[in-house]
């Protein structure tokens, strides 16, 4: 016995915490009472808070510095491609000049080029008259290689002259382009500025608001409901904290657990007898309940119950660590029921009872204890005396 007693585990009933919570409603309502108007009048009293969303701000700060970046690089590049356009329309101006000065070019040469060709065609018209002078024939002789190489010059000459008006109007269409591509991208570069110039207006418009701040508005509410939670959880908290540190028995299951005793029969203990309603519902969920609604017929089945673990005659003693009347109120019950061979007696708790200490070896024992009345460390000692002594314990009646 003692070696199931020392391992033996404490563990919790849930069933049973729950049922002593729901017994302290009264407390439950009034600390959510208590909670709701302390809290409640709390935020009714102190004053409205300004609170400004430093991660908004921060946001919107940095897509303002975006923007403003942006609309710098755009602005940049507007005015850049601004003075681009304007040196490529001088670079068209000059070689439009140019142009009409190699064309001028041009036409002197063609001029030069067409009297050349007459001279060469009278000189060939006179090497082919026979009628020509010997004077005239040396003449055209000797002028013939000089107009040979000037034709020759002057159409290379007409030749560089259009490269040059060539080149130039290559140049010129390209700048055109240049200047083309640029004008388009200004458009999209000016909708774009007029667009960020917009939005850097309102972001800093919404910066502004920001940085007031809001004025935190909590629900006076909310904080009676947080109070009313509050409330709840303390009283809980002790409810809980009490049950822990309660070291009386809470059901028969905690006796016959503990010191695996056969459990002959449970009555309604005293307190519970004048309980009804919802009261007597929450002893039924913690487990003080009656094995059978009459009483006398537990008795009759704890009567029989003690038969059968005694065979023939014997000295009963009813003992435990409540009062000395519920032991003879169950040893009365039990004497009017058991047949005569059976002695029985109730005995006092044999801890404070010297003498029945002396004889103790002498009877088989009833324990007799009450749920919520017996403590834990008194029965303790009651088993460790009936244990060290040898004593025959038949079972427990729970009270």
């Amino acid at each position: 016995m003692q070696w199931e007693q020392r391992n033996y585990e404490e563990q919790i009933d849930l069933v049973a915490l729950i049922a002593e919570v729901l017994r302290k409603w009264k407390w439950l309502i009034a600390a959510a009472v208590v909670g709701a108007v302390l809290l409640g009048g709390v935020k009714f009293l102190k004053p409205a808070s300004t609170e400004i969303d430093q991660e908004q701000v921060t946001a919107v700060q940095n897509a303002l510095n975006g923007n403003r970046a942006t609309l710098a690089a755009d602005q940049t590049e507007l005015e850049t491609n601004r003075n681009n356009i304007e040196v490529n329309e001088g670079k068209i101006d000059a070689n439009e000049e140019l142009i009409v000065t190699y064309r001028d070019t041009n036409a002197s040469q063609k001029e030069m080029l067409s009297a050349l060709e007459d001279g060469l065609d009278r000189a060939q018209d006179v090497l082919s008259d026979r009628r020509a002078t010997a004077e005239e024939l040396s003449e055209v002789i000797v002028q013939l290689p000089t107009l040979t190489n000037d034709i020759t010059t002057v159409n290379n000459q007409l030749n560089a002259t259009a490269q040059q008006i060539s080149a130039a109007e290559n140049e010129i269409a390209s700048w055109k382009n240049e200047i083309r591509t640029m004008t388009d991208r200004n458009e999209v570069l000016e909708q774009a500025i007029d667009d960020l110039e917009a939005q850097i207006a309102e972001q800093e418009s919404q910066l502004a608001v920001l940085q007031q701040g809001t004025v935190k508005k909590d629900s006076i509410l909310t904080f009676a409901l947080l109070g009313v939670l509050l409330g709840v959880i303390v009283v809980c908290g002790v409810v809980f904290l009490g049950f822990i540190l309660d070291k009386k028995m809470r059901s028969s299951a905690d006796l016959k657990e503990r010191y695996q005793l056969a459990i002959f029969g449970e009555l309604y203990s005293k307190k519970a007898k004048g309980r009804k309603g919802f009261a007597r519902k929450l002893d039924k969920l913690a487990g003080d309940v009656q094995t059978l609604p009459d009483e006398e017929e537990v008795y009759r089945l704890i009567a029989a119950g003690v038969q059968a673990a005694v065979k023939g005659p014997c000295r009963l003693a009813v003992t435990g660590t409540v009062e000395k009347d519920v032991l003879e109120e169950v040893s009365g019950k039990l004497q009017a029921l058991l047949p005569e061979t059976f002695q029985i007696t109730a005995k006092e708790n044999p801890a404070y009872n010297a003498a029945f200490l002396a004889e103790i070896r002498d009877y088989s024992v009833l324990l007799v204890e009450a749920k919520g009345v017996s403590e834990k460390p008194e029965i303790l000692r009651l088993m460790e005396i009936l244990g060290r002594n040898e004593v025959h314990v038949l079972g427990a009646v729970v009270r």
